[in-house]
């Protein structure tokens, strides 16, 4: 560790190995899968959500440029 003061503390800096050391030790792996898990299922319920308002959207596109086609006339 490499200390530094401030006006009355003396604080430790730890190395790059300590914090890594630390980081590591907090890693909790059954809530890493948990949360996979969860990202994973709001994306599978997502996905196709998507795939049917893809075309839906697509044919409102087409729809405005026939209104506006009819319009003009």
């Amino acid at each position: 560790m490499y200390p530094y003061e401030d006006d009355y503390y003396i604080y430790y800096q730890p190395t790059l190995m300590q914090s890594l050391k630390y980081s590591f030790s907090q890693i909790n792996v059954a809530k890493i899968l948990e949360n996979t898990q969860k990202t994973l299922y709001t994306a599978n319920q997502i996905i196709p959500i998507i795939n049917q308002l893809r075309p839906v959207i697509s044919n409102a596109k087409t729809a405005f440029r026939v209104a506006k086609a009819v319009k003009e006339i």
